[in-house]
C-alpha cells in the first residue's frame, strides 16, 4: 500500500492492484474487523477505485488499522466474502471517537 504525506487529518493511500479494489476491501475491513474507513471509488479520478481515505486516530487504533488492513489484503487472494479469516480481535464496539477527529 503506498501512503501519501498528509495535509489534513487523513491519509490518502493507494491499495496495490489485485483481486480488491477500494469498495470490496473496505468492505471486509468492517465485516471482519468492525473498522470503517472511506473508499474514493465515487470520486472522478483515475483509478479511483484503488484509493482509501483513512482518517488519522490514536497510535493504538492505527496499529490496530495496519494489522486489519494486512490482514484482508493478504487474505485477498483466497479468502471468501462471506467472512473474516480469523476471529476478531476487537470487543465488536466501533472506535471510540478522538477528540478533534471528524
Amino acid at each position: 500500500m503506498t501512503a501519501y504525506k498528509p495535509a489534513a487529518n487523513f491519509v490518502f493511500c493507494r491499495i496495490p492492484d489485485g483481486p480488491l479494489g477500494g469498495r470490496e476491501l473496505t468492505r471486509r475491513l468492517f465485516i471482519s474487523h468492525n473498522i470503517l474507513i472511506k473508499d474514493c471509488a465515487g470520486k472522478t479520478m483515475a483509478d479511483a477505485d484503488r484509493y482509501l481515505r483513512i482518517a488519522c486516530r490514536t497510535k493504538p487504533e492505527n496499529r490496530k488499522l495496519a494489522e486489519a488492513l494486512a490482514d484482508v489484503l493478504n487474505t485477498a487472494g483466497g479468502q471468501s466474502a462471506a467472512g473474516p479469516s480469523k476471529p476478531r480481535a476487537a470487543t465488536g464496539q466501533p472506535f471510540p471517537r478522538s477528540k478533534g477527529t471528524v
